[in-house]
């Protein structure tokens, strides 16, 4: 099945000019999100316009990032993730990827996550709980599996 590849949007925050994914958006809503460098942490509210440019503001509050643990049941779907890839042959990248790297090396690099035909999976994870990733004794043993 043939399928067009499509990429995420991204905002810049307004106060360190990160980029971050911002997902589906609906011209002239209010959104609220938070800057993806952990140096900044600041969360900013956006628009966008119907040019399809966006207005981002701070909103004064910085966000406290905390580790959550989140799991995913088997599906009936195959899931799909969009990575950005080292440019090499075929099959050089079917050895990095199926059998040199662990997946916690490439999953910063995602640019889509599909769920069969699904581009915006929402659900496909589960919370379970999280933990002050902050804290001096904080061990991925205290969450609770």
């Amino acid at each position: 099945m043939e399928q067009e590849i499509t990429y995420l949007p991204h905002v810049a925050c307004p106060s360190c000019g990160e980029l971050s994914a911002i997902g589906h958006t609906t011209k002239g809503s209010k959104y609220t999100w938070w800057c993806d460098n952990r140096d900044c942490g600041k969360q900013y509210g956006w628009v966008q316009n119907p040019d399809d440019s966006i207005t981002a503001e701070p909103t004064g509050t910085v966000v406290k990032y905390n580790a959550a643990l989140l799991k995913m049941e088997p599906r009936d779907k195959p899931v799909y993730l969009i990575v950005e890839a080292i440019d090499s042959a075929a099959e050089n990248q079917r050895y990095f990827y199926d059998e040199h790297t662990c997946p916690t090396n490439y999953f910063s690099k995602v640019e889509g996550i599909y769920l069969g035909e699904d581009p915006d999976p929402h659900g496909l994870f589960e919370f379970v709980g999280s933990v002050d990733k902050n804290a001096e004794d904080a061990e991925l043993s205290d969450f609770e599996i």
